[in-house]
């Protein structure tokens, strides 16, 4: 994301230095005494200070609006660390060369050592001997920037049986910047001998392909099919979902994974009321796993028609300020989804979504700020075309032109470049002077 700006912006001291500088010449000036030329330069002096003034305080405030921006969107990215450390299911984090950097409470519990006792020592220490090859595979495919197949191995905790646990490995940035990646995040799901990947294998990779993806290198338009992707192998019992932001009777923006799904989502909007309409507004999950009978909702069954969905959970997606939407999954008649374990997992999902949802909005927010920077650095050619108008058609001088702009900015409470952008376009479209601008 390039949120650079002008150089001569850059400098964020450069407004009051330059009116400092301007203030002590008229000083100077009125103190020794006035004759006509001095007059001149003051009144000329003065006329720039109220330029600068106005240009100043537009971009101070867009560099305050953008910092502010910043900090927030710093604060999302902490969000993400703290879901993965609040997370029930172990997640490593470990350098380029297969180091652990840091465990979560869950992860330190399988390995059996406090995360400062295992910083610093390989992860293959705790894997039995014959799966080491398999682990060093991985850490070198992290460290150049791919994602490798998760692998079930033994592990060798300290002080406590060994046991299966199926690893899946993403790699982390660095924070440069760098394409060059960091290291390798780990997400552990321990296994009983007959159970292959283990239940929880598939929100497991699913979670960390979610906080792999790049949201500041797109819109929430493109990250939503996406996020929609994951969540159907997140949460295979489904075998629809959508992503609706917003109220769903007025969605803002929405993204479904089948024409199927489109249809339910269409029916409830339509109907305003079932599964997706009830979490949004009570902000709790919501199913049922017969739609076209159940007593709560009865204008959207009739609008179901001969749609082939029955089950459906309504899964509410929350942000700092409240819910930002809800994720809805949808499953065949037959098909169960309104269970503990469904449940459980799909509000895992949901709250990992929220913190991504929220950082690329805020980044979405950032890049049309710094549009409106970027707007405002360019507003001066206006400007200046507006007082050359006022020039000709009032017989103004520079200084009195822009004086008058100025007044009629405060008086209508309208951006100066505004005005002077309405003038312009007066002219351009009559192809002659506007008749007043008071």
């Amino acid at each position: 994301m390039d949120t650079r700006v002008d150089d001569s912006m850059s400098d964020k001291g450069w407004v009051e230095r330059e009116l400092v500088a301007m203030a002590g010449r008229l000083d100077e000036l009125r103190s020794q005494g006035a004759d006509v030329s001095s007059q001149d330069l003051v009144a000329e002096l003065e006329t720039a200070m109220e330029e600068l003034r106005v240009t100043g305080e537009e971009v101070a405030a867009q560099q305050r609006h953008i910092s502010d921006l910043l900090r927030e969107s710093s604060l999302v990215q902490a969000t993400v660390e703290r879901l993965v450390v609040a997370m029930p299911a172990p997640v490593l984090l470990t350098d380029v060369h297969g180091g652990l950097l840091d465990a979560n409470p869950a992860a330190a519990r399988l390995l059996g050592a406090p995360p400062e006792r295992l910083r610093g020592k390989p992860l293959v220490a705790f894997v039995d001997v014959a799966d080491r090859r398999t682990v060093r595979v991985m850490v070198q495919e992290t460290a150049v920037g791919r994602t490798p197949q998760p692998a079930t191995v033994q592990m060798t905790p300290r002080g406590a049986p060994p046991l299966r646990a199926t690893l899946v490995a993403v790699p982390t940035p660095a924070d440069s910047g760098s394409r060059t990646p960091a290291g390798a995040r780990w997400f552990a799901d321990v296994t009983t001998p007959n159970d292959g990947g283990g239940s929880g294998l598939a929100l497991l990779g699913s979670f960390a392909e979610l906080i792999s993806l790049p949201p500041a290198h797109g819109t929430g338009a493109d990250l939503f099919p996406q996020i929609a992707e994951i969540a159907e192998r997140a949460l295979p019992e489904a075998s629809d979902v959508t992503i609706t932001v917003g109220d769903p009777r007025q969605p803002r923006l929405l993204s479904s994974s089948s024409q199927r799904a489109q249809a339910v989502d269409a029916a409830q909007y339509e109907a305003a009321e079932g599964p997706c309409v009830e979490a949004f507004l009570t902000d709790q999950v919501v199913g049922s796993d017969d739609l076209r009978h159940d007593p709560r909702w009865p204008t959207l069954a009739r609008r179901l028609g001969n749609i082939p969905v029955n089950a459906t959970l309504g899964v509410p997606i929350h942000g700092e300020a409240g819910v930002l939407g809800v994720m809805n999954l949808y499953g065949p008649p037959g098909a169960r989804l309104d269970t503990p374990p469904v449940r459980a997992h799909a509000a895992l999902f949901a709250r990992a979504t929220s913190a991504l949802l929220e950082d690329s909005q805020r980044v979405e927010m950032l890049r049309e700020e710094a549009r409106h920077l970027r707007q405002a650095l360019v507003s001066r050619p206006e400007i200046d075309q507006a007082k050359g108008i006022l020039m000709a058609r009032f017989g103004y001088s520079a200084d009195d032109a822009f004086r008058h702009l100025v007044a009629v900015s405060q008086k209508r409470n309208v951006k100066l470049r505004d005005i002077a952008r309405d003038i312009v376009g007066k002219v351009q479209e009559h192809r002659g002077p506007p008749t007043s601008t008071g």
